[in-house]
């Protein structure tokens, strides 16, 4: 029989709990910084493409160096968004586990 673990958001936690959210959420969050230096030097490979997840759209990106330096460009554009997005993501996991230690207590 498998338990359902209680979906928690933010305002759900304790300090304690909230400081080790934090404190996870910032170690495993991705860097704004790497990324955009991936971007500069090694956009046209899809390099940022690689470090923020999306593995197939890089490999594409590689293959045909950029989609000829037009992709590359535009992704200046999406770069912010993608990493908005696994802030997001990392801080839902995050939530998710400190709810599994709240059902073993």
């Amino acid at each position: 029989m498998t338990t359902r673990i209680a979906a928690l958001t933010i305002y759900d936690l304790t300090e304690k709990e909230l400081l080790l959210h934090s404190m996870e959420l910032e170690n495993r969050k991705k860097s704004p910084l790497v990324a955009w230096a991936l971007w500069l030097f090694a956009g046209p490979l899809g390099g940022h493409r690689y470090y923020l997840g999306n593995i197939v759209r890089a490999i594409f990106m590689t293959l045909t160096f950029g989609g000829f330096g037009i992709w590359s460009t535009i992704d200046a554009f999406f770069i912010p968004r993608t990493l908005r997005q696994d802030r997001q993501e990392v801080s839902t996991q995050i939530l998710h586990e400190i709810a599994a230690i709240r059902d073993t207590k």
